[in-house]
């Protein structure tokens, strides 16, 4: 294109070819070139434009104009310009109607030529609408720095209007300038279309909460401007503010704007957030609007419908999909298979995974761990064993998330040797465990109380393995478990001196800790370190603090506590089954069904734990009519017995010695049941039933459910009934299987410093006063009190009753408590906690060891308080 300047023109005059009409009449003159234009004959127009340039000069307004607007409806708009430009060379202002200059401005080609334009004959007028029609010009031609210098000098004036506005932010890119022209636009009170507000919320894109602002301005001002394209937009601000996202559906489907896009956003960012049923409503939604899903659509549509557990919307999402000859991708298998599983439906989930295999479509890592995860929830180990040997045939790649699904599914399903045995395999891959993996196994561990953890212990010291929260946690969570709680403070110290801020969590792991060595001098130093970081106190908290000071046999404390945090709002059943526990775990029947009693009366539902530990109560003080009252009364609560409760029925009955009763009532559940079993071959230890404790111990062996525990209680029966040829071989049976025993711990502080003790001890400074003491206890209560050693509770084989004796007489218990007669003072609170049961010659031990003392000796087992003064137990020899 060429540049349209004056000289240009005053060169095509004097180029004139002769030959063409001179005239004299401006009529004749506009009607000879307005009659050339319009036969397309535009270089005998322009011949005769420089051949008249005399009579050009005598035109008036009305004939110059009437030859511009023969050149603009032709289209000749170069020819146009020149019109111009040499008609008023000569005037000393351009007299043009403003509608065609505004026409002649608009259709401009590039910007060159409009600035020529604007240069030449547009700066030389006043009238607004022309420069308003420059501006919008410029920024069509994509020349938005020189429109905005043309708004900057009309906006004072309020010389700009909607339209033009409108024109330049469609164009622009700048978000200053957008957001400028758009306060211009608000103050003037402009009506602001869809298409310019959707532009102006995308300048806001880095402030969300200015964007949000905007958007419910303009629902309270001009709702109709809100459209698909602005309602899309602002999803984009959702992750900023959660419940925008349904407000926007909400505007969405009542004003019938909804497009797939929006649906499809909405759709993802509702399950996101773990909305649902909000998620599988808008579905629904776009359903009803005639529009086709994807196959993403429905993968999100169908894991929301997973794990909002909602059957019949999955079914209804199923068959759409079937109608519309989806065809099913891994994706789609894989949320099918999730969605089975999450509702109960295992059969139809391993169903869909056979078909995706028959499809010809191999499974992923998700798929496995979607399969993995079912079997998990489910329980299922037969389904369990399934997949995992699906896993092996399929050759597929076992990464650290996939070992991490199994590892935790064998965990949770008690295989915990074979969990362990994965996290070997795991390392002899070369599969570096992530911090996900180191959670999962030291978790499986602590919830065992498994010492094999101590191996995970060196791998991340070895390593250096940089631990975040969730790892530390699940360290001091371990060695709380495993009675180890000078570890879990060395820990936890050494990191908070890094300056790493524990977490709620943090404190409720610890706290369990001291809870379970009872140790309160420890629990009220994390509830200091609390209060100085300003932790809030929520009902998890409190119930934890509440049963720390239950476990330390401080129940007035517990009480005090307890009223304390009653009026909080968050005070829950977990509150008030923390309070109960207090008073179950000292055997205290009537304060735990007082407490019971006030929860009712306080309009609080029990749940099903607080039921559990009310049946507790009842179990270990043998009150089989209370625990039957509590149990026919579970449908008054819409509480449907499950297995806990179940097992405390079992045990109840076990423990009042109606044997067979129990047996009958744990085959009509599930025969089966490792915990039901478990439970019951307790019950037998106390009354010596051989015949039923072989049943139970033969059937964990026929499930592959044995533990150490089981068979310390079989060889503890086989002993009692003296059956000493079976307990040995039962005894070598178990180091044949490689069967590890549980390490018996006994805790105990002890003017002020917290000592460990474990079975034949020798470790600790005064451990030579410590043997003298248990050999003048031992020969004292032996000649003065009568004692008799009970040789059935050694749990390990030896030829000589004398070896037996000695080996009873080391055990972590009347350790702790000799070494609390030597070191403590003679007012000191002796108050000693263990992790396993305590054994029946340990407590008759401790008994008589009580009457000669003369001091109260507070000792707490895996089960209960044990409170010994004058000979007698609080526990009335009932554990």
């Amino acid at each position: 294109m060429h540049r349209f300047t004056l000289t240009r023109a005053a060169n095509l005059l004097n180029n004139s070819k002769p030959g063409y009409a001179k005239f004299t009449d401006p009529k004749e003159f506009k009607k000879a070139v307005m009659l050339s234009v319009n036969k397309n004959n535009i270089e005998e127009a322009s011949t005769l434009i420089r051949e008249n340039l005399n009579v050009v000069r005598e035109l008036n307004f009305h004939q110059r104009q009437d030859i511009l607007d023969t050149f603009l409806k032709n289209k000749q708009h170069r020819h146009a310009v020149q019109w111009v430009l040499i008609s008023s060379q000569d005037k000393s202002k351009i007299d043009f109607d403003t509608r065609s200059l505004c026409n002649l401005i608009e259709s401009s080609k590039t910007f060159e030529v409009a600035n020529e334009i604007h240069l030449k004959i547009i700066n030389k007028l006043v009238h607004p609408n022309l420069k308003q029609n420059t501006m919008s010009t410029f920024s069509k031609l994509n020349h938005i720095n020189e429109a905005m210098e043309l708004f900057d000098e009309l906006s004072p004036n309020n010389l700009i209007n909607s339209y033009n506005c409108g024109i330049v932010i469609r164009q622009c890119t700048d978000s200053d300038h957008i957001k400028k022209i758009f306060h211009y636009m608000k103050t003037s009170n402009f009506k602001i279309d869809s298409f310019v507000f959707n532009k102006v919320l995308r300048a806001y894109l880095n402030e969300p909460n200015e964007a949000i602002a905007l958007f419910q301005f303009q629902m309270a001002t001009s709702a109709d401007s809100v459209d698909a394209y602005v309602l899309n937009t602002m999803l984009s601000f959702c992750n900023q503010e959660k419940c925008l996202v349904d407000q926007i559906c909400e505007i969405a489907i009542s004003k019938k704007c909804l497009d797939l896009k929006l649906c499809t956003s909405a759709i993802k960012m509702l399950a996101a957030g773990d909305r649902y049923k909000a998620a599988i409503d808008m579905f629904f939604s776009m359903i009803d609007s005639k529009m086709v899903p994807d196959s993403t659509v429905y993968n999100v549509a169908l894991n929301a419908c997973a794990n909002a557990r909602d059957v019949d919307a999955g079914h209804q999402i199923i068959e759409h999909m079937k109608s519309s000859r989806m065809a099913l991708n891994i994706e789609l298998y894989t949320s099918l298979i999730k969605y089975y599983a999450s509702t109960t439906r295992m059969d139809e989930a391993i169903d869909s995974f056979d078909r995706m295999i028959r499809s010809g479509i191999q499974p992923n890592h998700i798929t496995f761990n979607v399969l993995l995860v079912a079997c998990t929830n489910a329980q299922d180990v037969e389904r369990g064993n399934m997949i995992f040997r699906r896993i092996i045939e399929s050759k597929i790649e076992l990464n650290a998330k996939l070992f991490s699904s199994l590892i935790k599914m064998y965990g949770e399903l008690n295989k915990v040797q074979k969990a362990i045995e994965l996290w070997h395999v795991m390392l002899r891959r070369n599969v570096t465990p992530d911090l996900v993996t180191l959670n999962i196994i030291l978790n499986v561990c602590a919830n065992s109380e498994n010492f094999q953890g101590d191996e995970i212990l060196d791998y991340i010291s070895k390593h250096k393995v940089e631990a975040d929260t969730s790892l530390i946690n699940s360290i001091i969570k371990y060695y709380g478990a495993t009675n180890r709680l000078s570890n879990a403070f060395k820990l936890f110290h050494r990191h908070t001196e890094r300056g790493w801020m524990p977490n709620a969590l943090t404190y409720m792991l610890l706290i369990k800790a001291c809870s379970q060595s009872a140790s309160i001098k420890y629990g009220e130093m994390v509830m200091h370190h609390m209060r100085q970081s300003n932790v809030q106190i929520n009902n998890m908290l409190a119930s934890v603090i509440i049963t720390m000071y239950g476990r330390c046999n401080m129940i007035d404390d517990a009480v005090a506590y307890f009223e304390q945090f009653k009026t909080d709002p968050s005070c829950d059943v977990h509150v008030w089954g923390a309070i109960m526990q207090c008073f179950a775990v000292s055997g205290n029947s009537e304060g735990t069904k007082s407490y019971f009693d006030r929860m009712i009366h306080h309009g609080i539902k029990p749940n099903a734990g607080s039921i559990v530990i009310l049946l507790n109560v009842f179990s270990h003080n043998c009150n089989v009519q209370g625990a039957l009252e509590i149990y026919n009364s579970l449908p008054s609560y819409n509480i449907k017995p499950d297995v806990m409760i179940h097992c405390c029925m079992i045990d109840v009955l076990g423990r009042s010695g109606e044997m067979d009763r129990a047996l009958a009532l744990l085959s009509s559940l599930d025969p089966n049941n490792i915990d039901y079993l478990n439970v019951l071959m307790g019950a037998c230890r106390i009354h010596n039933n051989i015949e039923i404790a072989q049943h139970c111990f033969h059937q964990l062996e026929k499930l592959k459910a044995l533990n150490a525990s089981n068979y310390a209680t079989l060889a503890t029966i086989l002993a009692s009934n003296k059956k000493w040829e079976e307990r040995n071989e039962l005894m070598n049976k178990m180091n044949h299987n490689k069967i590890k025993r549980i390490p018996g711990i006994s805790t105990t502080t002890i003017n002020n410093q917290l000592f460990e003790f474990r079975v034949g001890d020798q470790l600790h400074p005064a451990s030579d006063q410590i043997k003298t003491e248990l050999n003048r206890l031992r020969h004292v209560i032996k000649t003065k009190y009568g004692y008799n050693p009970d040789l059935s509770c050694a749990t390990r084989k030896f030829d000589t009753q004398e070896q037996i004796e000695n080996h009873l007489w080391e055990h972590s218990e009347k350790l702790a408590l000799a070494a609390n007669l030597v070191l403590s003072k003679p007012n000191d609170r002796i108050r000693i906690t263990n992790n396993l049961r305590m054994c029946k010659d340990c407590h008759q031990a401790v008994k008589n060891i009580s009457m000669e003392v003369d001091r109260t000796i507070e000792i707490r087992d895996a089960n209960r308080w044990h409170v010994f003064y004058n000979g007698k137990c609080s526990c009335k020899d009932v554990y």
